[in-house]
């Protein structure tokens, strides 16, 4: 069974099991402070520390960007629905089939497309499930966009914790 509580540098997170037994997922993972108020201009801040068990179960929110009048085609029907949109979009989410704290493996980072105008880490159709349980932690991670956008990457630092 897959490794669903894991220590980092921030604190403790709780992950769920993804479709099977072998694969966690952790949702929506801060990998910067919020840049809202006083981080809004400025290049992502570290983590702030949190008290505790952080359950990790839920996907994060994306980046504000254009909608698209009356639905849009089909893609955009169908993979971006239902999102909830805020300038708090510097989050995470992780699979993996580690059964331990400190169990190597290889990481594949997937950073959405949509020319720094749309997308977000939250689509399903980047699933990452197939990936982790080939071995494979499957990383990928929201970024600001548009006027936003001119600040997204950072290191991850000692966080990559699988």
């Amino acid at each position: 069974m897959a490794l669903t509580r894991v220590t980092v540098e921030s604190g403790v997170l709780r992950g769920a099991l993804a479709g099977n037994q072998r694969v966690a997922v952790f949702k929506g993972v801060p990998y910067a402070a919020s840049p809202v108020g006083a981080y809004r201009w400025r290049e992502p801040q570290p983590v702030e520390p949190w008290e505790g068990e952080r359950t990790a179960y839920v996907w994060g929110d994306a980046c504000f960007q254009k909608r698209v009048l009356g639905g849009g085609d089909f893609y955009q029907k169908e993979f971006y629905a239902d999102r909830t949109f805020s300038e708090d979009c510097l989050t995470a989410n992780i699979w993996t089939s580690a059964k331990e704290p400190g169990e190597k493996q290889p990481v594949a980072v997937w950073i959405h497309g949509g020319g720094m105008q749309h997308g977000d880490c939250i689509n399903m159709a980047y699933e990452g499930e197939a990936v982790a349980k080939r071995g494979i932690v499957f990383l990928r991670f929201g970024v600001r966009l548009n006027v936003f956008g001119g600040m997204v990457f950072l290191s991850f630092g000692s966080w990559l914790f699988l």
